[in-house]
């Protein structure tokens, strides 16, 4: 028989060697739960980490140089510069520059409105569009200038208004050379150069190059009844 065994726990059967080596690390008691939030400070090599994030955005435009994380986003990026739009809408043709766009786009023609306000009942086929409407009735302007402290309810708005204080004229004619601070303010000159006229009187047939001065035409037309 053997002694000494007095009244000692029985011998635990063996397990697997895996077993018996996690049995060993168990020990010393349950390990800590794992940090996973990096903080600046930390020890280790949480401040390498935040140098490779900073570093992730050293990828820039070859052209007006702004900085991204990926390649991609300057891919895209680079098409406000060379004016490519690979993505086509197969109804109506028109083009776009990110796929996503085009997805938006293709609502105007199936009718489909899915967000709706439910203040006032307007629906919009386009998220984007439809919390921008959201802020006229909330008064919300988040985007305010840092020259002027002006705010507005977009933040295409606060771009095109921050160029009045650059004095800067991105848009330029390619006929004339004529440069223009808004895309939109380009669009209405070029029409004196092709000749178009879109802006049509109803009441004699009159055509316009500007809406601007249809609407003073129309103002002539109705001095004429209130005479009568």
């Amino acid at each position: 028989m053997a002694g000494g065994g007095g009244g000692g726990e029985p011998p635990r059967p063996a397990g697997p060697a895996g077993h018996k080596r996690n049995n060993k690390k168990r020990r010393g008691g349950s390990r800590p739960a794992r940090n996973t939030q990096l903080k600046v400070g930390d020890v280790g090599g949480s401040r390498d980490w935040f140098d490779r994030e900073a570093h992730k955005k050293s990828i820039t435009c070859d052209i007006c140089g702004k900085g991204f994380k990926f390649s991609s986003q300057v891919q895209l990026h680079r098409r406000i510069h060379t004016g490519e739009k690979p993505h086509s809408c197969q109804v109506c043709g028109k083009r776009f520059v990110q796929k996503q766009h085009l997805k938006n786009h293709t609502k105007i023609h199936t009718g489909e409105k899915p967000y709706s306000c439910d203040v006032c009942g307007k629906s919009f086929s386009d998220q984007g569009n439809f919390l921008v409407h959201m802020r006229t009735h909330t008064g919300e302007r988040p985007y305010s200038c840092q020259t002027c402290d002006k705010t507005f309810t977009k933040s295409s708005t606060l771009k095109c208004h921050a160029i009045i204080h650059t004095g800067e004229k991105p848009f330029s004619c390619p006929v004339c050379g004529k440069r223009f601070i808004q895309k939109q303010h380009l669009k209405k000159h070029s029409i004196i150069h092709t000749g178009e006229r879109p802006h049509v009187c109803v009441a004699c047939g009159r055509s316009f190059t500007q809406q601007g001065t249809l609407v003073r035409h129309m103002k002539s037309h109705a001095a004429e009844t209130l005479s009568c």
